[in-house]
C-alpha cells in the first residue's frame, strides 16, 4: 500500500471506529506479516538446503517419515500380516532398513546370499588370531575378504537346520563371493555334515562380547615400525588412526589384519581412535610399542 493511501485510510478508520486499535487490520506490519506467510515452498527448500531448516520444513520431513514407515508396514500387510497381530509378528515382516547408527539391535542392512563348506578350523588364519577351544569361525571367501575388512566380525549364518554366530578368523581364496568356509563345529550347528555343501544368507550383526577391546603389537613392533591389532571388537571396524605430529593419521589395514605405521608410532603411549561400520567412534591410549604385547583396553563398542 502506498504512503498516502495508507494514511487517508487509517485517519477514516480513526474517526469511523473511534479507536486507534480498531485499525491494526490496515498496519505495515501486517502487510510484511501477510507477505511472510505467503513465502513459497521453493523459498523454504532453499532455506533448508542452506541449513536454515524451519518448523515448516522440519513437519515435512516428519510427514515423510511417517509416510516411509506406513509404507513399510503395508508391505507387511501384503505379506498376510493384520493390524490386530502383535507388533513383533509386524516386526518380523517388516522390510529391515539401513541403520546410521548405534541400537540395541545393530546389524548390517545386507543379507547375503551363498554356500556354505567347512574345514577344520581353530579360529587362527590370515587374520592372525590366536587358536581357540570352541572355533565356532569361518573363513570369508576371496572377494569379499578386501584387506582384511571381515576380520573380527561376527556372521549370522541361516541354513536348512537353524542358525549359527560365527566370527570371521580366515580368508578362503578358492571360495566365490557369498560363499563361507565354516568350521566343523559351526557347518553341523546348520547342516548335514554328510553333504558337505549347502546354501545359506548371512549378515553381519554385533558380536555378544561383554569385555572391552584388546590391541596387539605384532612381533618385531618398536619405535621404528609399528604393527597394530585389534581384537575383541563388538562392530567390524571401519577405520583406526593414530594421533601422531599433532593430527590423525589414518593407518593402513594389511591383509594379515594389522594396522601400519610403517615409519614406527614413536616411543610414547600411543592415542587411538576406532570407527566401526555403522559410524560410531571411540578412543584409546595405549603402552608405546613394544614386540608381541597383548593390551586390554578400557572401552567397547555400543551393539
Amino acid at each position: 500500500m502506498r504512503p498516502m493511501a495508507w494514511v487517508i485510510g487509517w485517519i477514516g478508520c480513526v474517526l469511523f471506529v473511534g479507536s486507534v486499535w480498531g485499525c491494526e487490520g490496515i498496519s505495515p506490519k501486517t502487510e510484511e506479516k501477510a507477505a511472510t506467510e505467503s513465502q513459497s515452498t521453493e523459498q523454504r527448500e532453499e532455506y533448508a538446503q542452506d541449513g536454515e531448516v524451519d518448523a515448516g520444513t522440519e513437519e515435512r520431513v516428519m510427514v515423510e517419515t511417517v509416510s516411509e514407515t506406513s509404507e513399510a508396514i503395508k508391505e507387511a500387510m501384503a505379506e498376510g500380516v493384520s493390524e490386530s497381530d502383535p507388533p513383533e509378528k509386524i516386526a518380523e515382516k517388516v522390510p529391515e532398513q539401513p541403520l546410521d547408527g548405534p541400537s540395541e539391535t545393530w546389524k548390517d542392512a545386507v543379507i547375503h546370499q551363498g554356500k556354505a563348506t567347512y574345514y577344520d578350523a581353530d579360529g587362527s588364519g590370515n587374520c592372525s588370531f590366536p587358536s581357540v577351544s570352541v572355533p565356532l569361525v569361518a573363513a570369508m571367501n576371496e572377494q569379499e575378504y578386501g584387506m582384511a575388512d571381515y576380520c573380527g566380525a561376527c556372521v549370522k549364518v541361516d541354513g536348512p537346520k537353524g542358525s549359527v554366530l560365527v566370527r570371521i578368523t580366515d580368508r578362503c581364496p578358492e571360495c566365490s563371493k557369498g560363499h563361507l568356509d565354516l568350521s566343523r563345529e559351526a557347518f553341523a550347528k546348520i547342516g548335514d555334515p554328510v553333504q558337505g555343501v549347502i546354501a545359506i544368507t548371512w549378515q553381519v550383526v554385533s558380536c555378544p562380547e561383554v569385555g572391552p577391546i584388546q590391541y596387539h603389537y605384532k612381533d618385531g613392533s618398536s619405535q621404528w615400525w609399528t604393527a597394530i591389532q585389534v581384537r575383541n571388537h563388538r562392530l567390524p571396524l571401519k577405520q583406526v588412526e593414530l594421533f601422531k605430529n599433532n593430527q590423525w593419521q589414518s593407518l593402513p589395514r594389511e591383509r594379515y589384519n594389522y594396522f601400519l605405521d610403517a615409519k614406527g608410532a614413536g616411543t610414547q603411549p600411543l592415542r587411538l581412535r576406532l570407527t566401526a561400520t555403522n559410524g560410531q567412534s571411540i578412543e584409546e591410549t595405549i603402552p608405546p610399542p613394544a614386540s608381541d604385547l597383548l593390551v586390554t583396553g578400557k572401552q567397547q563398542f555400543v551393539p
